[in-house]
């Protein structure tokens, strides 16, 4: 009722407060969360305690409440690598979309089983920022028309297991108020991958390892394989966003043998590269410098 009666009244004055040339000046209460959610509005198990007013949701009490979540036309989606290595960043992208709405935002945070926020984020471009007094929980700097923003996130170097990332995003209507606004929430399973795949019953000094030099590397970069032996295998190098920047064509591979990836092209950034040996797979991380 209050946000109704300011819009009646401004829509009664408009035309003359026009006319003599004012400036609109909108409350910063009736823009809402313009400039990001705060903390803990992702869904996630551990955001909020179920109360009215702390359900972790961003359709809480007095906030974006008027649906119930996901009853809307839109979604919310991330879109990331299947796993992680330990201690090694990765990006992933979280999108809003709604074709009745035209204003966007969202948060998102990790966790692992046990409700525990996990890991390190990175703000990456100035369409981000962190929670106001939580780094663990990333939001929009500005809601308006963009509804994608790619997020970086380290995992810990002694992190073995399995985390979930968890988004909430906000369609809005771009009222000013928060009535009429859907909200969205996902998540998705993170899996922890062994930096090698090898069996921990394997003997270390006989397992297959793969290492990459010069590291960082500006133009070549060299993996080794090393075994005791000769192996059929296919060489892949993903970005942090889990997408395949390259690929060797699958064949016999000796031990000691060097394949050079021709990174010249390549954006500056960090990348993983993965030797496929039968069911097992052998991991190695390098970076590209410009």
């Amino acid at each position: 009722m209050f946000f109704a009666a300011i819009q009646h009244s401004i829509k009664k004055a408009l035309p003359g407060l026009l006319a003599i040339g004012c400036l609109i000046v909108f409350p910063a209460s009736l823009l809402m969360n313009q400039a990001g959610a705060p903390a803990m509005r992702t869904g996630a198990p551990g955001d909020g305690d179920g109360t009215p007013g702390n359900s972790g949701s961003c359709a809480d009490a007095g906030c974006h409440n008027t649906y119930p979540v996901n009853s809307g036309i839109g979604s919310v989606t991330i879109d990331a690598p299947a796993e992680f290595l330990a201690g090694v960043p990765l990006e992933f992208m979280v999108s809003v979309e709604d074709t009745s709405r035209f204003r966007f935002g969202f948060q998102t945070t990790i966790k692992t089983a046990a409700a525990e926020n996990v890991g390190t984020f990175e703000l990456i471009d100035s369409n981000t920022r962190f929670a106001t007094g939580n780094s663990n929980y990333v939001t929009h700097t500005l809601a308006n028309s963009n509804a994608q923003w790619t997020v970086r996130w380290t995992p810990p170097a002694e992190l073995t297991e399995d985390v979930t990332i968890y988004a909430g995003g906000n369609a809005a209507d771009g009222r000013f108020t928060p009535a009429s606004d859907y909200t969205y929430e996902t998540e998705v399973l993170l899996q922890f991958a062994q930096p090698s795949g090898i069996d921990d019953q394997d003997d270390p000094a006989s397992s297959p390892r793969l290492e990459a030099f010069p590291n960082p590397a500006s133009s070549i970069v060299s993996l080794v394989f090393e075994s005791g032996q000769e192996n059929d295998a296919r060489l892949q190098v993903f970005d942090l966003l889990g997408k395949i920047v390259y690929e060797a064509p699958s064949g016999p591979i000796a031990s000691g043998q060097t394949i050079d990836v021709n990174v010249t092209n390549f954006p500056a950034g960090v990348y993983i590269g993965k030797l496929i040996v039968g069911t097992r797979s052998i991991s190695t991380t390098f970076s590209v410098v410009k």
